[in-house]
């Protein structure tokens, strides 16, 4: 297999309009517009990502869900060949983030939904893909691993929007007990 960049979708000019001027909560037009965005490509899955991210605000959980896996499945109808990932699918790639955030969205799901093997094997997936870690998905992983409720992972570490230092010092920690499930990320990374 090979590296793997998504195409150009100019679409993405739309969308991006749409998000500077959207207002909260989201009116009938704002869907017909979303709507409109994805029947016009539907392989550009930010605005299916963006309806799921409203919906779960919104406490509307099944919406939610159905939005999350419809991204995702879309996002691997793209990515995989013959059933299989590409080399890699760097988030340094413009034209992939699209298709990381639907994968890593459905990850977080399940890690919310406590299925942590489910969510292990998507953020040890997206971990391979790019070892370079720009989302700090180790993080994630690592919670997962030890089956760490989300919001008690969000509780601990997270700080004024961002992760406080504690989380790599908690990271470092547990590494050692998994070391099998951060082989690629350790030896790309000269560890």
């Amino acid at each position: 297999m090979t590296d793997y960049r998504d195409q150009k979708h100019p679409i993405e000019i739309d969308f991006h309009r749409f998000c500077s001027q959207v207002q909260f909560p989201l009116k009938p037009e704002d869907f017909i517009a979303l709507e409109s965005m994805l029947l016009q490509d539907p392989e550009f899955l930010e605005p299916l990502n963006f309806l799921a991210e409203y919906s779960e605000q919104e406490g509307q959980m099944s919406k939610a869900y159905d939005y999350i896996e419809e991204s995702c499945n879309k996002a691997y109808e793209i990515i995989l060949e013959d059933n299989r990932f590409p080399k890699t699918l760097k988030w340094e790639y413009p034209e992939n983030c699209h298709l990381i955030r639907a994968i890593s969205a459905k990850g977080l799901w399940r890690w919310k939904q406590k299925e942590y093997s489910s969510a292990t094997n998507i953020f040890e997936e997206l971990l391979n893909l790019d070892c370079g870690d720009p989302l700090y998905l180790r993080y994630y992983l690592m919670g997962c691993l030890e089956k760490m409720p989300f919001k008690e992972f969000e509780q601990t570490f997270l700080q004024d929007g961002s992760y406080s230092q504690d989380v790599k010092l908690w990271f470092q920690k547990h590494l050692t007990k998994h070391m099998d499930c951060f082989r690629n990320w350790l030896d790309a990374n000269g560890h």
